[in-house]
């Protein structure tokens, strides 16, 4: 008889912890997939509830002709709007004359608090800054009782705008505070360092808010050429860095020596004194050595350097060290103004009547026929206008109004009323994208009169230059980002360092950008005659902010690497972030 044995034993301790960790990890599994659930659902909820008061504001504003009804949550249900919130949901409506921004969030969402919230906007760019055209629209932001209430939330912050310039960049990021990094020997970071020669930060520093930015929150930021400016909460202008000729815009600088500030410090002084005074600030756009601003008038004032006539003033002066009205007898009279853009020597503006005007010089003693005040005029370097002139019109802008437009390197670009893009001025290293290297003082297509390269048959939203760098950016309605121009440190983030780009190519995404959106774009750099310090910067969709071209040497990338170990890269590859 064969008789069977049967061996009966328990888990030995191993075993046992192997069941343990195999039961916690299937748990823990679980949990996070069940969290993840929950949280599209109240994602879900605030989008709704998101929708639910776009369409309560749109019944009241018709009804009352005007923007809509600033609305907090708080309050619970509003008989007014005829809404109330989800439960746990937080909504908040900020609004402005023309504008709202309706900002929405749950604490078991994947959106935790007002700074990284669900949002729906009456335009592009009123909740996020984003760049629809040269001059920042202004961040509309959330009430006061929203951002007190706010939970704070941990990671890295997003990206809502982002401005570079010489060697260094400053941006607005979701707490509504301003960081800077690059170049800081004249202090323009603005964290109460710099102003020793060669100092620098390879990585975001936080803006000063110890002065006269105590208790503001900031809605865009624009660099110049060694300094930086910022509107703030209360819609006025504070500046940091040099500001020798009055760039400054508080009295301070009197053109002979040099001073600057390492901490903000307001617009019109302590006291109030230039033409800004008693009046709002829209928007900002910064030169080389210059500010201008649009204020709640719609009219057009700048302060800094007027060595060349870029305060358009009619006044000759070398500088002003408040801000002065841009002169409107001539060809701006009767006009208000929706854009402004700074160049090196020369600014720009759309008017009320879609056209554009410039004032300035034109070129410079290199390039003395570049012709960058687009008026059709064939001028020496040393002839430059105090006073606005029109864009002429002639050739390839005929027929066409202006949207946006941006000023650069002595040369100018604009996107017109079909979409396209068209650059005049110097065209050194193919800084128009015309196929050429040929200076313009007319109007020319970008990508040639037959339309050569990859921008064909494209729409363009945003076009980006710097005062300072010999490269510009564009970015079209697919979210895709093209450059052209000098390339011999890899800024036109196309892969190679050819130094002539004279078409535009399309940014490379075989990286970090694949299948990413980009939102907005901005270049900066530094020139000698032997090589350019270009480099750029883009947000995506995401608030997600990527760096390419010089990193040397200032660390102007801002990606924490110093640029003796990366000194270039001619594909975006890095991330610039700030981490609470």
């Amino acid at each position: 008889m064969n008789i069977k044995r049967r061996f009966s034993r328990g888990f030995t301790l191993i075993e046992l912890m192997v069941v343990i960790i195999i039961v916690g990890l299937l748990s823990s599994i679980a949990v996070i997939s069940f969290n993840d659930v929950q949280a599209k659902v109240r994602d879900t909820s605030v989008l709704s509830d998101l929708d639910a008061m776009e369409a309560a504001q749109a019944n009241y504003a018709a009804a009352n002709n005007v923007a809509g009804l600033a609305y907090y949550s708080s309050s619970g249900y509003s008989s007014v709007l005829d809404f109330s919130p989800s439960e746990g949901n937080v909504i908040d409506v900020a609004l402005n004359d023309t504008d709202y921004c309706i900002r929405g969030y749950n604490t078991g969402s994947n959106k935790k608090s007002i700074y990284n919230s669900f949002t729906k906007e009456s335009s592009p760019g009123v909740c996020s800054g984003t760049q629809t055209n040269s001059a920042d629209t202004g961040i509309i932001l959330p009430s006061a009782a929203a951002i007190a209430a706010s939970p704070s939330f941990s990671g890295n912050l997003k990206w809502l705008q982002v401005s570079a310039n010489y060697s260094f960049s400053c941006g607005v990021a979701s707490n509504f505070k301003a960081y800077c990094w690059g170049l800081n020997e004249n202090g323009q970071l603005g964290d109460g360092n710099g102003g020793s020669a060669g100092q620098y930060s390879i990585s975001p520093v936080a803006v000063s808010t110890a002065g006269v930015l105590s208790g503001k929150l900031i809605k865009s930021v624009v660099t110049g050429g060694a300094n930086a400016c910022a509107i703030a909460s209360d819609s006025q202008v504070y500046c940091w860095g040099r500001g020798k000729n009055g760039q400054l815009g508080n009295g301070s600088g009197d053109g002979v020596i040099d001073s600057y500030s390492n901490v903000p410090v307001a617009v019109g002084g302590v006291v109030c004194a230039g033409a800004l005074c008693g009046k709002t600030v829209k928007s900002l756009s910064g030169g080389g050595y210059n500010y201008c601003a649009i204020a709640s008038d719609n009219q057009a004032y700048c302060w800094g350097a007027n060595w060349d006539g870029e305060l358009g003033n009619n006044i000759s002066s070398s500088y002003n060290n408040t801000p002065t009205a841009v002169y409107t007898s001539g060809v701006l009279s009767g006009k208000t103004i929706k854009s402004i853009a700074s160049g090196k020597y020369h600014s720009c503006v759309i008017a009320s009547d879609s056209n554009a005007y410039c004032w300035g010089m034109a070129g410079d003693s290199t390039d003395s026929r570049s012709g960058g005040l687009g008026d059709g005029v064939l001028t020496n370097y040393t002839d430059r206008t105090k006073v606005p002139v029109a864009v002429n019109k002639s050739g390839a802008l005929n027929g066409k109004t202006i949207k946006s437009i941006a000023a650069g390197y002595h040369s100018t670009c604009v996107i017109a009323s079909d979409n396209n893009a068209y650059c005049w001025g110097m065209n050194a290293y193919g800084l128009l994208g015309d196929g050429t290297t040929n200076d313009s003082w007319l109007a020319v297509a970008v990508g040639g009169s037959t339309c050569a390269g990859v921008l064909c048959g494209k729409s363009l939203k945003s076009i980006s230059m710097s005062s300072q760098a010999t490269h510009v950016c564009a970015i079209n309605f697919e979210d895709k980002a093209y450059c052209w121009g000098r390339n011999d440190y890899g800024a036109d983030g196309i892969g190679n360092y050819n130094t002539t780009q004279s078409l535009p190519k399309a940014v490379d995404t075989s990286g970090v950008l694949s299948g990413k959106k980009i939102r907005t774009i901005t270049v900066g750099g530094g020139n000698s005659a032997i090589s350019s310090y270009d480099f750029t910067v883009a947000i995506d969709t995401e608030g997600n902010a990527y760096s390419w071209g010089c990193n040397n040497p200032y660390g102007q990338l801002g990606i924490g690497v110093e640029p003796a170990t990366t000194q270039k890269v001619n594909v975006p590859n890095s991330l610039v972030t700030v981490t609470l």
